[in-house]
């Protein structure tokens, strides 16, 4: 689980392929993903979002 700091929390899977959050809010997990993506040299594809 990541807690952000504008108090959401999101379940998080971690595995050896993938780093998955289901039902995210908006706010600051978008600046926490965007970071982590960019300090582990990995893309964020986009979902079926509508």
């Amino acid at each position: 689980m990541i807690r952000t700091t504008d108090g959401y929390e999101v379940d998080v899977d971690v595995n050896e392929a993938c780093v998955a959050a289901n039902r995210y809010p908006s706010g600051q997990f978008f600046e926490l993903l965007a970071e982590l993506a960019d300090r582990l040299g990995a893309s964020v594809p986009p979902t079926g979002r509508r």
